[in-house]
């Protein structure tokens, strides 16, 4: 087994993948609310209209595009199950905490938007908020010798 695997392993269920509000495991389509930054399913975001399904906060919705395969990979530096994400609003891609703070601090040096890795188009970055289910410090620290 190598690294990736060995982390895509102790980490696979970091995070919930069921739907925040109706609890249906790995819905076909999951969406951020820009305000309250609560991920849910996006029948459950449709169904609330224009409000938060759980904290019925004002919001707007954008998309979470995650592959099935690997849902929680990074898409800029593929770390396969990173604690923490950014979602790029404008296409949906995720990036784990560090890439974000990355783009963040290349597109300010360039005096420019952020532009996401994987599509390019010029975007804002959201810290997504997701239920975590596991001890993410224990298994922070069983892979800090490694770097991604």
């Amino acid at each position: 087994m190598n690294v990736a695997e060995a982390t895509t392993a102790a980490t696979a269920s970091l995070a919930r993948a069921a739907c925040r509000e109706c609890d249906r495991d790995n819905p076909d389509g999951r969406v951020v609310s820009r305000a309250c930054l609560h991920v849910v399913c996006g029948e459950c975001a449709e169904f609330a209209y224009e409000a938060c399904p759980i904290c019925r906060t004002p919001t707007a919705f954008a998309p979470l595009l995650e592959n099935p395969l690997s849902p929680r990979a990074c898409t800029s530096c593929y770390w396969p199950a990173p604690a923490e994400r950014a979602l790029l609003s404008a296409c949906g891609h995720a990036v784990c905490r560090a890439c974000a703070y990355t783009l963040s601090g290349q597109a300010e040096a360039r005096g420019e938007a952020v532009h996401c890795t994987t599509c390019g188009v010029p975007s804002e970055l959201i810290p997504l908020e997701e239920e975590l289910i596991k001890d993410v410090d224990s298994i922070t620290r069983r892979f800090a010798c490694m770097e991604h």
